[in-house]
């Protein structure tokens, strides 16, 4: 877009609004823009849409250079007028900038085309010299990777001054990498584009057609079936690393093979340091107890058909359980996964932070929009209060990194409309900043404390099933066992079953029995009484703020029933 006049060379001579408009649009591009650019998508602009305003400066945050040149190549040909008289340039660390070896030419052919600059600074002086001697002659120039560059004053200078004169004639910057670091004389000038990672319509159409292409290596003919599932098992991956995985499939398998797919794409998940694949499954019944969030899990996963979408339903945000250290958080977790039907996913809060300014926050990005392309799926925060660990005092710690990293993700956990189950725990509560347990981040805030007594006997039930499958009701007195174990945690009931089953077998591998089992008990030191001030905070903490998973009031320790569970262990052992 000429925002000035340069007719008769008047700077202070400005264009009419009918006279902008016709320049930006052009004749025949004008109802393209009036189409693709409405009120109802204002939310989700293309690139072509920043094109067609003149931006000078966009910044394409990927790690994919090769997808993210050809979505640029893409938009520009929709603007059939500038895309004719456009010059294509492209700056590499490796090989300088490169200008396409005429106008319209959207490609670098390194053989034929000219090298115009060693360097970033003489890279942007170019279209700065363009600007000045060729105003009919726009340049595209494309930057890779220079994040190292946007620490060299002179490079910062250059590239304002080159964004600014680059308006004059429609000239843009495209900074393409996966992290950059803004300075700040740059911020209010730089538009962040990010791009996503492929879908499923992408895949489908690539596998296609690698499997057309080497359809001779497999031993059975490729169904549009079978690229489907194999497409819906890539997302979440690049471009590059869905390919891979799909040569891999074919050359050792000889056929398209999800399963290949789906190891492939934990190791492209592991890479990102931060997120795992988590393949232990275990259903509600192995979790002791928790019936109000059974019941609330209920009616939360009709939400996921589409006649509840139909209905006005929104897929649940999850749930923030906080509470007694040791009661079945994690295990709900997975077990929560299992009965949604859907992957589980864990995010490591504790590897976010990096060494490089910047590189905690655009590992909080790719995350998320790791995350997002999975869903739907379930993802696992474990002890988030550590996240947020210092928040407070960020800016006089760590440059305010801590403050940045948690509103980056608090912000990303309200505002994402992708179907993600978040399921975080907490154990820590005192240390939660109230930002993180409000409304509208999670669909229920849930508290846990140590079993009662019918939670216990289920849950020594569940404990004793594991190893023996077959002899487990008979075998064991449970009333006995809910005795002798007050204020157990399910954590702890599995250790003691643990212990039990080593000192029975060290006396001559019999079979361990309820005295073993109620020893055991006598012989650990609980929770509730080496960490009782922290533990009872805990409870007083979570009457006025949290919902309870089995429906009970959260009291202090029934100092009554500790008593008696204590005297039937000692009569057990003949104290």
């Amino acid at each position: 877009m000429q925002f000035l006049n340069r007719s008769n060379d008047k700077d202070d001579e400005v264009e009419s609004p009918e006279e902008v408009l016709e320049d930006l649009v052009g004749g025949e591009e004008e109802e393209a823009c009036k189409e693709e650019v409405s009120c109802e998508e204002i939310g989700e602009i293309t690139l072509d849409a920043y094109f067609r305003a003149s931006y000078p400066l966009l910044w394409v945050r990927t790690e994919e250079d090769q997808r993210a040149i050809e979505l640029i190549r893409t938009n520009i040909k929709r603007l059939t007028k500038t895309s004719k008289s456009i010059s294509w340039g492209e700056y590499k660390h490796t090989t300088g900038l490169h200008v396409s070896s005429s106008p319209g030419d959207l490609t670098i052919d390194y053989n034929s085309s000219k090298k115009v600059a060693d360097n970033p600074i003489a890279a942007l002086q170019y279209i700065h010299d363009n600007v000045k001697t060729k105003k009919d002659n726009p340049v595209l120039l494309v930057m890779h990777n220079i994040n190292s560059a946007m620490k060299v004053p002179q490079f910062v200078q250059q590239l304002k001054d080159t964004a600014y004169y680059s308006r004059l004639l429609g000239c843009h910057v495209i900074l393409v990498g996966a992290v950059l670091d803004i300075p700040p004389e740059l911020k209010s000038m730089i538009t962040v584009y990010d791009l996503p990672l492929p879908n499923k319509e992408f895949f489908s159409e690539s596998f296609g057609k690698l499997a057309k292409k080497y359809k001779k290596m497999l031993t059975r003919k490729a169904t549009t079936e079978e690229v489907d599932r194999l497409a819906q098992a890539a997302v979440g991956m690049t471009a590059l690393q869905g390919e891979n995985s799909i040569a891999l499939s074919i050359s050792a398998k000889k056929r398209l093979d999800t399963e290949v797919i789906q190891l492939e794409k934990e190791q492209a998940i592991k890479r990102n340091e931060v997120l795992e694949f988590i393949h232990r499954r275990e259903s509600l019944d192995e979790l002791g107890g928790w019936y109000q969030y059974k019941e609330w899990l209920e009616e939360r996963k009709c939400a996921l058909t589409p006649e509840a979408v139909a209905y006005g339903l929104r897929f649940p945000k999850g749930v923030l359980v906080s509470g007694v250290p040791g009661c079945g958080k994690s295990l709900a977790a997975r077990a929560t996964s299992t009965y949604f039907g859907l992957p589980l996913l864990k995010f490591d809060m504790g590897k976010v932070f990096q060494s490089l300014v910047g590189q905690s926050e655009a590992t909080i990005r790719l995350m998320a929009k790791t995350a997002e392309a999975v869903a739907p799926v379930v993802l696992w925060i474990e002890e988030i209060e550590k996240s947020s660990a210092g928040s407070q005092s960020s800016g006089s710690t760590d440059s305010g990194t801590t403050a940045r990293v948690m509103a980056t993700m608090l912000t990303w956990m309200q505002e994402t409309t992708k179907p993600i189950f978040f399921y975080a725990t907490c154990n820590n509560v005192e240390s939660m900043p109230p930002e993180l347990y409000r409304r509208g981040r999670f669909t229920e805030i849930w508290g846990v404390a140590e079993p009662d007594e019918v939670e216990r006997k289920e849950i020594w039930e569940i404990k004793l099933r594991r190893v023996r499958p077959v002899t487990y009701k008979e075998a064991f007195d449970y009333e006995e066992l809910v005795k002798v174990s007050p204020m157990y945690t399910g954590a702890e009931i599995e250790v003691a079953v643990e212990n039990a089953m080593f000192s029975a077998f060290k006396d001559k591998g019999r079979e361990f029995e309820t005295r073993d089992l109620a020893i055991a008990i006598n012989e650990m030191k609980a929770q509730h009484i080496t960490s009782k001030k922290a533990i009872d905070r805990t409870r007083e903490w979570m009457k006025e703020r949290v919902r309870m998973v089995n429906g009970s009031a959260v009291l202090s320790a029934d100092q009554k029933e500790v008593k008696d569970g204590w005297d039937e262990i000692r009569e057990i052992k003949g104290d």
